[in-house]
């Protein structure tokens, strides 16, 4: 008998702490999405780079897809700037509302300078606003 009276709020609990447990700050955010992005360009992913792309970015970059596109950019990328992209230092994030600006830095010698990126928060996620750097 109490095994089924405190098993709802075990439950309960538990979806109460859930979102908190998760969730990180808004700078968080546009880390975990820039190496998201990094990553994928690192393994030539470029459908998941399109998905962290902002829907203007989509719209303006071009071709007949965005997949398409930037499978064409990441096969101009030689081997060591590819895996430069899976070694960024990602800092100065800035978040303004529904707008944030973040440095990423490669390893030195890589060939692949270092970029500013703007993303925007589009259906509660963080989006990059250009594929390349700004």
């Amino acid at each position: 008998m109490l095994l089924t009276k405190t098993l709802p709020l075990v439950a309960a609990a538990a979806l109460a702490l859930g979102p908190a447990a998760c969730g990180g700050s808004d700078s968080d955010d546009v880390k975990s999405s820039l190496q998201d992005y990094n990553n994928a360009v690192g393994d030539k992913d470029a459908a998941k780079a399109c998905d962290l792309l902002s829907d203007a970015a989509k719209k303006t970059i071009g071709g007949k897809s965005c997949e398409q596109t930037l499978k064409s950019g990441l096969a101009l990328l030689n081997t060591k700037q590819l895996s430069a992209f899976k070694d960024t230092t990602i800092k100065n994030i800035k978040v303004n509302g529904d707008k944030a600006t973040a440095t990423i830095s490669f390893p030195k010698g890589s060939g692949v300078p270092d970029q500013t990126q703007t993303l925007v928060k589009e259906s509660g996620s963080w989006r990059l606003q250009a594929a390349g750097a700004k």
